[in-house]
């Protein structure tokens, strides 16, 4: 994993200029004509000038992607979710688990994934000082407990 203050060039023959924040984590995952960055944590801002027929550059997250029209923006990602994407100027598609479907933003636009619900699970292991939970005594007919 990578995480200078600038994105490695030699990687990216089609994006312009990439920077990283926050600590940013990412991996290049696809070079040109579909170039590819994994974004994990963190934020980046990518510049890239317009891209050609078939040329292609993507920022992707476990769930969903970030595809370039030939622009400038800045995408977040916590724990490999995509999280936030802010266009600067130029346009982008954002699509992926967060979206039911795509969504063109144009400069100034910006897109916030919905908050997420705390996790929510029971303990697997009961505690070390666990006690094994008693059955009270049920009544029998004459409504007396039984022993």
């Amino acid at each position: 994993m990578t995480s200078p203050s600038r994105c490695p060039t030699d990687a990216h023959l089609l994006a312009t200029t990439c920077n990283t924040h926050e600590g940013a984590r990412f991996v290049l995952v696809g070079a040109a004509p579909d170039e590819i960055v994994r974004l994990l944590d963190g934020a980046l801002t990518v510049e890239v000038d317009p891209l050609g027929p078939r040329e292609r550059v993507r920022v992707v997250t476990g769930d969903g992607e970030v595809e370039v029209r030939g622009t400038a923006f800045e995408v977040r990602a916590e724990q490999d979710q995509l999280r936030a994407v802010r266009v600067l100027h130029g346009r982008v598609v954002v699509r992926g688990a967060p979206l039911e479907g795509e969504v063109e933003l144009g400069p100034g636009q910006r897109w916030l994934a919905p908050p997420t619900a705390p996790p929510f699970g029971l303990p697997t292991e009961a505690p070390a000082e666990a006690v094994p939970l008693e059955r009270p005594p049920t009544p029998d007919a004459d409504g007396a407990p039984d022993e």
